[in-house]
């Protein structure tokens, strides 16, 4: 059905990015399984370990980076929370 729609449409696939009846898979950073979407756990990890800001260039950036997907991340955002204890350390106001 799948290849059928793509001859009509006159559509290529590459080989190597596609997946066919796979139960899980990474996309986009995130971990697609049969029970929904899920944040992949090294991008938490990547996330939490980053150092905390030194000065007020590196605040902005980090909640820049921190927030930049925030409808994205929702789960990372509830579930680990990585803005809060560096901004609760750094002196500079940020925003």
């Amino acid at each position: 059905m799948v290849f059928n729609r793509l001859r009509k449409y006159n559509l290529k696939m590459n080989p190597l990015k596609c997946a066919f009846d796979a139960t899980s898979g990474k996309f986009l950073g995130f971990i697609v399984r049969h029970r929904g979407i899920e944040v992949d756990p090294a991008k938490i990890n990547t996330n939490q370990k980053m150092p905390p800001p030194r000065n007020l260039k590196s605040c902005e950036v980090y909640k820049a980076i921190s927030h930049s997907s925030e409808d994205s991340y929702q789960t990372l955002l509830e579930d680990a929370n990585p803005s809060t204890p560096h901004e609760e350390r750094c002196p500079f106001p940020v925003g």
